[in-house]
């Protein structure tokens, strides 16, 4: 669902991902592929993913990223093109962390979500 990628959070922390079809601005999204669940005492390795946790994000922003140009010339044939692009990005907010349905916010250091 996130475009492939693997994102390591904690609670409060904000990620740039390419845009979601179909959310708004302040929805909720929750993730449930779940690879790995740290704590301070313990960590939870999923395999493939950890049963019971998800992750919950809040749609904060819905913008476009930064333009990349590319710039092609060919040499010594007075030939070049010039072309800028810029991707459409949606900007998440960790809400909250869960595991087995207990908000695990406050103890929890390092859930990597995909």
């Amino acid at each position: 669902m996130m475009s492939g990628t693997q994102y390591k959070v904690t609670m409060d922390d904000v990620i740039v991902v390419d845009k979601i079809d179909g959310i708004d601005i302040g929805d909720d999204i929750n993730i449930n592929k779940v690879l790995l669940v740290g704590s301070k005492t313990s960590t939870i390795v999923g395999h493939p993913t950890v049963e019971g946790a998800r992750v919950i994000l809040t749609v904060e922003e819905i913008t476009k990223d930064k333009k990349v140009i590319t710039f092609k010339m060919r040499r010594r044939k007075n030939s070049k093109s010039t072309r800028g692009f810029r991707r459409d990005v949606a900007i998440l907010r960790v809400k909250d962390i869960i595991l087995n349905d207990v908000t695990l916010a406050h103890e929890l250091t390092s859930p990597i979500a995909t």
